[in-house]
């Protein structure tokens, strides 16, 4: 192994540095460069499922283990109970041996090793993602356990850096290990011109409609954005599916409805993939190799891929706005998924997008110095700004979603319902 240069130990290890970032640059490649990346997709998911298929049986064998542990103490044969955790204990080992030691995989399939397109950090990388699987099954059960991932339109798969395997070549080109010297789009000159960054890894994808990007890991001791200036303003915003949200100061943002807005166009091109499926299935053909279906999958792909962007991009204009105007934003706590078990609101809370919202002004808010936080939404929306007065209390009764515009039965203030809510939720934050 060659040993490291004294600026290379200078540097510390990644996980230590003080800021971290992450950019998304639209790719493109080669038609060999396509195949390396598909290659390596490919390589990724089978590796993925190898490790899935060995954690699920260690997980069913640990199960296993301490039930036999339990019956154990009151069978009346305990001797088969110990030869019966001996085989488990064997096998665990093995299983322990194959996740920790991954090069074991090379050795049990010889064409990841022979196939010199194949990215050796790959796989490390997809172990990575292995192990923040179980470990998001560990710390939020709901997440489910880790599943199996299927072939599909999409291709995706993650490197990481050791020594200069990953590198920026100029404003147009990154260095990827496998793949060479690949094109992109132009690179921001202060990821070009600064040399404290360092890069941890990059994830290559296609997605459905044929478009490749590579995303970034990075890293640094100094800040990516100098801070905002300090406006002294604090507000909180009540979230709701008829507008964006509604702000303390009584500001509405309107929510465009982006996929409302193109549902029939969209139902009409998946109807015709549905018959261009039902055609080929007819003739005994593959789907793979429909050219007539796989052509419309992509018209439909590219709908769905609109609708995202446009999504992303308003979501992305409002967050900013909100983090440089206000040194506090203040929202309430969501169960989403609690949220979108009413299915009569389900399709109109995900076309709004609050969590991509909230997640952007959680990421804008550290990048730029200012502070982002939720609070419990209990009671904003039936308490009265002005005096404290609940609904639902002292005979009066609770509010409905159908009472947009109320009156406090205590000191006769006229409340808008969200406007109210907001000023409680800002409150709730500074109390």
């Amino acid at each position: 192994m060659k040993p490291k240069s004294d600026e290379e130990e200078k540097k510390p290890l990644f996980a230590k540095l003080k800021y971290h970032f992450g950019i998304k640059l639209v790719a493109f490649p080669s038609s060999d460069q396509k195949t390396t990346i598909k290659q390596n997709s490919d390589a990724a998911r089978f590796i993925y499922n190898e490790f899935v298929a060995l954690g699920l049986e260690g997980w069913k064998l640990r199960r296993l283990e301490k039930s036999l542990i339990q019956n154990q103490v009151s069978s009346s044969n305990p001797e088969w109970f110990t030869l019966a955790l001996k085989a488990v204990a064997a096998r665990l080992k093995i299983i322990g041996d194959q996740l920790y030691n991954p090069t074991q995989l090379k050795q049990r399939f010889k064409w990841l090793d022979k196939n010199k397109r194949i990215d050796s950090t790959m796989l490390y990388a997809t172990l990575n993602f292995y192990r923040a699987s179980w470990n998001m099954f560990h710390k939020v059960h709901s997440a489910g356990i880790p599943k199996f991932h299927k072939k599909s339109d999409s291709q995706r798969y993650s490197t990481l850096k050791t020594t200069n395997n990953i590198r920026i070549a100029d404003q147009n080109h990154l260095k990827i290990p496998k793949v060479g010297q690949i094109r992109v789009t132009k690179i921001p000159d202060w990821l070009l011109n600064r040399t404290d960054i360092e890069i941890s890894g990059a994830s290559v994808k296609m997605d459905a409609v044929g478009r490749y990007s590579i995303s970034l890991t990075l890293g640094s001791d100094h800040p990516f954005k100098e801070e905002l200036p300090k406006t002294n303003s604090k507000v909180g915003i009540d979230v709701n599916v008829e507008n964006l949200y509604i702000d303390s100061f009584g500001d509405v943002v309107e929510n465009p409805r982006f996929y409302q807005k193109q549902k029939k166009q969209l139902q009409k091109e998946q109807r015709k993939l549905g018959k261009r499926a039902a055609r080929a299935k007819k003739e005994h053909r593959s789907l793979r190799t429909a050219k007539n279906y796989q052509k419309q999958r992509k018209v439909v792909a590219a709908l769905h891929h609109r609708i995202y962007n446009q999504r992303h991009n308003f979501l992305h204009h409002v967050s900013t706005a909100l983090i440089k105007n206000h040194d506090l934003v203040v929202a309430e706590k969501l169960q989403g998924k609690n949220l979108l078990k009413n299915h009569a609101l389900s399709q109109r809370i995900q076309d709004v997008g609050w969590g991509i919202l909230f997640e952007d002004l959680a990421y804008k808010a550290k990048l730029y110095g200012k502070e982002f936080t939720k609070v419990d939404p209990k009671m904003t929306t039936q308490t009265c700004h002005t005096c404290g007065f609940v609904m639902g209390r002292g005979g009066t009764r609770k509010l409905t979603l159908a009472d947009r515009i109320w009156t406090c039965p205590k000191c006769q203030t006229k409340h808008v319902r969200n406007h109210n809510a907001a000023i409680n939720i800002l409150s709730k934050a500074t109390v």
